[in-house]
């Protein structure tokens, strides 16, 4: 199986804002920190009412402003299944470059079927990402307040409209994807390899 390689760089400007932004949102959803040790293992561990909890990060930094229209699917790295076989349940979360924003996948969520290569400009041949469709994600967004969820409706309304506004408030038309691509675009920059 073809993988991204590991670059030091991404590593270096995303892990430790989506860290910190995925220990803001647990913390705010009543989660003790247990452990965010750079192992190989999930990038957080926390417990709960008794419970042990297991968070990954991503970072899409393709993912600039409102989640794109024109992509219908969240892709997780296959590279993500050695932790599906470490920790029986685990939640990715899936942010963008500016850690704002973030679609939460349950691990469970990963499955063989949705299991495929994928295609971009920034995705090496051959590789292999889960695909989850967005309307099965849950998005949630920051601001002043903390974290909230985005209503479904408002989540997966941009992946169905053929326009959109720009910053000088004209109305532009996007293009959609072919079936085979409606995917993001952008191949993870967490760095972890």
């Amino acid at each position: 199986m073809t993988y991204k390689p590991f670059e030091k760089d991404l590593y270096d400007k995303y892990d430790s804002p989506a860290k910190d932004a995925l220990i803001s949102y647990l913390e705010q959803e009543g989660h003790s920190i247990k452990n965010t040790v750079e192992n190989y293992h999930a990038d957080v561990t926390s417990t709960r009412k008794g419970a042990t909890y297991y968070s990954e990060a991503e970072v899409k930094a393709s993912w600039k402003e409102q989640w794109p229209e024109s992509w219908a699917e969240l892709r997780i790295p296959a590279r993500k299944a050695r932790l599906l076989k470490r920790h029986s349940i685990i939640t990715f979360f899936v942010f963008r470059g500016d850690c704002k924003e973030c679609w939460i996948v349950k691990g469970e969520q990963l499955t063989a079927e949705t299991l495929k290569q994928a295609y971009g400009p920034n995705i090496r041949p051959g590789e292999m990402f889960f695909h989850i469709p967005v309307e099965e994600a849950k998005l949630i967004r920051h601001d002043e307040n903390g974290w909230t969820e985005v209503a479904k409706e408002a989540a997966t309304a941009s992946t169905k409209k053929t326009t959109t506004t720009t910053k000088d408030r004209k109305t532009k038309a996007v293009l959609k994807r072919p079936k085979d691509k409606s995917t993001d675009d952008s191949s993870g920059s967490s760095g972890d390899g």
